[in-house]
């Protein structure tokens, strides 16, 4: 009886254990988080390394830390020895003979063993991908969408540090190029209290000029003129761009580059002169339509089903002057595009601007080659000229209403074309930034942030977009990894001590998290998403990673 009571609490406990194991993980929490962490440290490592490998120019690679199967559990045993031992033999009474009439043996129960036992096997699976197939590359090499600028653009980051990652090089109509440079001249002037103006006029480059003043270093068409720029052979447009290297200077520049104006320099110049004009980005609406049928026959473009139809469609019906024949014409959801916000009646220079911005997008708007037919649907996206100012007229009136003066312009590829990077176009662009760093960065190349406030900070302070070096002292560093030459690379803190590369406050204060020495960390964070979002792509690549620029 004691026996059966036994084993059946044992049996008891066996199958207890053997369920808690089935709910049980010991360290899923932790897990969760190291995984977390592995992950978080690998994509930084990565990306900071074919960062550090394009500025030695050495082929870039991806993988990818792909997941991390854990399993954990408990396997309990139970063991009970019951020996039966043979005991002891009893004679039976010998008879008259002496002969042995019978025996007995009794077997004796020996002592009750168990054993518990319980054990907690864990086990980790790592799944990594090489990243190096048609749909990543492609991805890869797909100039980035302005759609997600404007996102970026909307949820806060510094403009200018999107517009530096994102933009690799702006082209201007050469008159444009004049007309900047008076507009912002005459709004920047010594009365003007916008941030940007008054970084403008603490004359940041001005180490790079043989006298004058601000009005005469801070110009667009001196940079052109100097070399700064590259100005087709027809004089018609000037592109700036966007490229600290070292080695992109104009033919005769002295060794060690002082009075040129650098092509960094000059983008930059451009860049800040477009905040000062109120650039931003409108979202994208039906501003245009395209041509469905180019040559459709009045007779059928006239019947009333076939009207009906269309407009069930959302297809409209342009007659043209002839008579003879019809276009149709469905409406498109424009991208969206670049616009520019002042106040046009505040000075001649920006009236002048703003004149010749809106007659060029009206002229884009009504452009179309007539032997097609296909310019009809481009004339009939707008009312007439009469009309719009009735409209406007119309409009200024009501409580609360912007005036034309103030409006943004949509600006149109003829008179500003802005092209736009890749992903692999980041990396190699952050890359020169950090190949400048090895060699000695000159101050006209660095790549620079204006202050997020420059009523704390002054208005001359700037913050360095990203720097890696091997000089940078170990405990400065954010990130450190060993480049493919053998060289330490690190990556800064917002604040290091060993090393400073931008003025941080007029009043001499000190860096904090808020007015940091340098974006680096926060440039790696927005490559990371930037990565997130274009690892894989369907369609072809719309452009090369590398432009080269015509010296």
């Amino acid at each position: 009886m004691t026996l059966r009571v036994t084993i059946r609490t044992l049996s008891i406990l066996a199958a207890a254990f053997g369920l808690s194991a089935c709910q049980y993980s010991p360290g899923m929490a932790d897990r969760s988080m190291a995984f977390n962490d592995a992950v978080a440290n690998s994509n930084n490592q990565l990306l900071f390394r074919n960062i550090v490998r394009a500025s030695e120019r050495m082929p870039t690679y991806y993988s990818r830390l792909q997941g991390d199967t854990a399993s954990a559990g408990m396997s309990p045993t139970l063991g009970a020895a019951i020996p039966f031992t043979k005991g002891f033999t009893f004679e039976g009474d010998k008879g008259a003979t002496g002969v042995l009439t019978g025996t007995k043996s009794i077997s004796s129960l020996g002592a009750l063993s168990g054993t518990i036992g319980l054990s907690t096997p864990e086990t980790n699976t790592l799944s990594l991908q090489t990243m190096d197939d048609q749909k990543y590359q492609a991805g890869m090499m797909k100039a980035l969408d302005f759609t997600q600028l404007k996102g970026y653009f909307d949820e806060g980051y510094s403009r200018d540090l999107l517009m530096l990652m994102f933009i690799a090089r702006v082209r201007l109509d050469t008159d444009l190029v004049n007309k900047i440079d008076a507009a912002v001249a005459s709004t920047c002037s010594d009365t003007s209290t916008d941030s940007t103006c008054e970084y403008i006029r603490s004359d940041p480059y001005g180490a790079n000029f043989a006298g004058g003043d601000w009005r005469e270093h801070w110009s667009l068409v001196k940079c052109a003129a100097n070399g700064g720029a590259y100005t087709n052979t027809a004089g018609t447009s000037v592109e700036f761009a966007n490229d600290p290297a070292q080695e992109i200077l104009p033919p005769g520049s002295s060794a060690d580059r002082t009075k040129i104006p650098h092509h960094q320099m000059c983008f930059e110049m451009l860049l800040q002169d477009l905040f000062v004009l109120g650039l931003d980005i409108a979202p994208g609406g039906n501003l245009s339509s395209e041509v469905v049928d180019a040559h459709v026959p009045a007779k059928v473009a006239n019947d009333p089903n076939f009207r009906l139809e269309m407009v069930k469609q959302g297809t409209k019906i342009v007659n043209l002057p002839d008579g003879k024949s019809a276009v149709l014409c469905r409406s498109k959801p424009d991208k969206v595009a670049f616009t520019l916000a002042f106040d046009r009646k505040q000075n001649t220079a920006l009236a002048g601007l703003a004149s010749k911005l809106t007659d060029d997008l009206e002229a884009t708007r009504q452009s179309g080659a007539d032997d097609d037919n296909s310019g009809a649907c481009a004339r009939n996206d707008k009312p007439r000229p009469e009309a719009r100012k009735a409209h406007a007229a119309k409009a200024d009136r009501a409580p609360g209403a912007q005036s034309d003066d103030t409006k943004p312009i949509r600006l149109v590829s003829k008179d500003i074309a802005f092209t736009e990077r890749s992903f692999e176009g980041m990396i190699y662009y952050l890359g020169e930034i950090v190949r400048a760093d090895e060699s000695g960065v000159d101050p006209a190349s660095i790549v620079r942030v204006h202050g997020r406030n420059s009523t704390v900070t002054g208005v001359g302070y700037t913050e360095s977009m990203f720097y890696a070096s091997s000089a940078l002292d170990l405990a400065d560093a954010a990130l450190s990894i060993k480049a493919d030459s053998g060289k330490e690379m690190r990556l800064p803190k917002l604040c290091p001590l060993s090393i400073r590369l931008a003025p941080l406050k007029a009043d001499g204060g000190g860096c904090s998290v808020e007015y940091p020495d340098n974006e680096s960390i926060a440039v790696l964070s927005l490559l990371n998403q930037v990565w997130g979002l274009q690892k894989e792509y369907t369609g072809p690549p719309a452009q090369p990673v590398i432009l080269a620029n015509p010296q």
